[in-house]
């Protein structure tokens, strides 16, 4: 990709699944952790980036998104509010999390 001058544009995007273990009481999302195995299927530009695809990262994620943990003062995150549309609104004394 290139920006409006024609140099190279640095962009990324992250992928979130839903969260589990203790990430769970943080947030109701998390990031999806691609382990080593699934590397090359998942960066392999012949490969679709199909349903299929996705759901076996989710499976071979289950084990490391179960043993991560939060970053920052636990029990303040867990102090996050959900508003009616249940997305997160913390509270103005919860510093930011990893979640």
């Amino acid at each position: 990709m290139q920006d409006a001058d024609g140099s190279d544009l640095v962009t990324y995007s992250m992928v979130t699944r839903s969260a589990v273990g203790e990430a769970a009481s943080v947030h109701d999302r998390m990031p999806l952790v691609i382990p080593p195995e699934m590397h090359e299927a998942w960066l392999d530009p012949t490969q679709p980036g199909d349903r299929e695809l996705a759901l076996a990262s989710v499976a071979w994620s289950e084990e490391l998104s179960r043993a991560m943990i939060p970053a920052g003062p636990v029990q303040q995150a867990r102090s996050v509010n959900r508003t009616a549309r249940g997305s997160a609104a913390r509270t103005p004394e919860a510093p930011p999390t990893l979640f």
